[in-house]
């Protein structure tokens, strides 16, 4: 992430580094670092995906920690974090389950809060799975469940 050198008298020279440390993958190209920092590099380490506009990094790696601790009391974690062209949000959990966000991220934390709430006592445990779920609504949200195969 840097280096530093500094010269010590009267024939030394030190030498300071400080390495990035990954906190996700930006799309397929990049890695983001801790400090929402974007830098070429790969790992196999399994990492969530970070998907959004040029510019945006640190916004989205604020958000990630911001989201992951909301969504904690459920016990999965967060593994995309998509800011579409539009700015809106949406996340892909570690449950299989999709939430959409909208727009408003700081709204958003209250509808999580809401939604983190109702889910182990009222859907966690449903006869029909659900795999999208909508948070863009400010008194509710909406499930999508897939259509029954007969």
């Amino acid at each position: 992430r840097r280096a530093w050198v500094r010269r010590v008298w009267p024939d030394r020279l030190e030498v300071t580094l400080e390495e990035h440390v990954a906190l996700a993958r930006w799309g397929d190209d990049a890695l983001i670092n801790t400090y929402g920092e974007r830098f070429a590099a790969r790992s196999d380490a399994a990492l969530p995906v970070f998907v959004a506009p040029a510019g945006t990094e640190s916004e989205v790696a604020r958000r990630y920690a911001v989201f992951s601790q909301a969504l904690a009391p459920l016990g999965t974690d967060v593994q995309w974090v998509v800011l579409t062209p539009r700015l809106a949000w949406q996340l892909r959990l570690g449950n299989g389950l999709h939430l959409m966000l909208g727009r408003d991220a700081d709204a958003a934390q209250e509808r999580l809060r809401r939604f983190v709430a109702v889910y182990r006592p009222a859907l966690e445990r449903t006869v029909r799975p659900h795999e999208y779920i909508d948070l863009r609504y400010p008194n509710g949200f909406a499930l999508r469940v897939p259509q029954l195969k007969g």
